[in-house]
């Protein structure tokens, strides 16, 4: 059976990551929880003219979210 080069890159992925600075990574976080939130409220809002208000609260919220759990997981670490 032979696989396909898409198949293969694919696959190579997730064999050896790529190594990205931390940085980075809480930097996609952003775009994340940014698409998480259009796609939560897309679906539940009940007044259309009130979504992007509703976006931007739930996005501002798991922001907020995010950093308080960064922040206690550091205080517990750094407590040790």
């Amino acid at each position: 059976m032979t696989a396909t080069l898409p198949t293969l890159a694919a696959f190579a992925l997730f064999t050896h990551p790529l190594a990205l600075p931390s940085w980075a990574l809480l930097v996609m976080l952003l775009p994340l929880c940014l698409a998480v939130a259009i796609i939560y409220k897309a679906v539940r809002t009940t007044d259309i003219r009130r979504l992007a208000m509703e976006i931007l609260t739930l996005f501002l919220y798991m922001l907020a979210g995010l950093a308080a759990l960064m922040i206690t997981g550091y205080a517990i670490v750094a407590w040790r």
